[in-house]
């Protein structure tokens, strides 16, 4: 989604909450194949302190991540780890209910503790976009990827896609954006973000759903490249439109 590595200036302490902290610790263990733009902090956190862990994991990323490619903006994004399931939920909870009445069928949340559970599980991966403030961050907007396999569920066999093909997709799942970060393009750089890294795993094929009557978020899967490749009932007897990515 961003085409750019963390920037990491002088001012290298930052204020971070303890979940924050953690994950720059696992970082090497959980994030080992991430693209190179899954942190990025600005001045603006110099005044702050962090842990010893977290510096030591700082300075090691500073040595490895150019400066020149620091994000354009205050947005970043990282995957989430175990023990953000709560903020996920909480988030996709918010989005839904701030939806007007008629389109509350654009988005369905009914499988979003099987979701939540598989992540867990390390079934599914989760991205977040944080925003960057004065004294720390807070979330912004979030995505699910899912790799279905041989499953049924698999969006592959509304096209056609043989036992090889299916194998190669992957599901660009819930993807919501909290009221006030909108208009930052922030669903189209989710959705963009795995991309090198699902591609270098050997996967071709990203698919999403999406309601035919929804321009939001048909926009943000067509301005990275996605098209329409089969429209009908999903999830109850909901239109959708099946969106398609090939990596090729």
């Amino acid at each position: 989604m961003i085409a750019s590595s963390p920037a990491w200036s002088s001012h290298t302490k930052c204020a971070c909450s303890r979940i924050g902290e953690f994950a720059c610790a696992k970082f090497s263990l959980l994030h080992s194949k991430l693209s190179d733009d899954s942190f990025s902090y600005s001045e603006r956190h110099s005044s702050s302190a962090c842990s010893r862990i977290g510096e030591t994991a700082r300075a090691d990323f500073s040595l490895r991540y150019p400066k020149e490619l620091r994000m354009a903006d205050s947005y970043y994004i990282r995957r989430a780890v175990p023990g953000e399931e709560k903020m996920a939920r909480d988030m996709v909870i918010r989005v839904k209910k701030a939806m007007p009445e008629d389109q509350q069928e654009w988005f369905s949340i009914d499988n979003l503790d099987e979701e939540l559970s598989d992540f867990r599980q390390g079934k599914v991966s989760c991205y977040f976009a944080m925003k960057r403030q004065e004294h720390g961050e807070e979330p912004a907007a979030l995505f699910f990827t899912e790799i279905p396999g041989l499953t049924e569920h698999n969006l592959g066999h509304h096209v056609g896609f043989s036992e090889e093909e299916l194998r190669r997709v992957v599901h660009m799942d819930t993807a919501v954006v909290l009221p006030e970060h909108r208009g930052h393009g922030l669903q189209s750089r989710l959705m963009a973000f795995p991309e090198e890294e699902l591609k270098k795993a050997g996967f071709t094929h990203l698919m999403g759903t999406v309601h035919p009557e929804n321009p939001y978020s048909h926009k943000s899967f067509e301005k990275i490249g996605y098209r329409v490749v089969w429209s009908g009932l999903k999830y109850g007897g909901k239109p959708r439109d099946l969106m398609e990515k090939d990596l090729d």
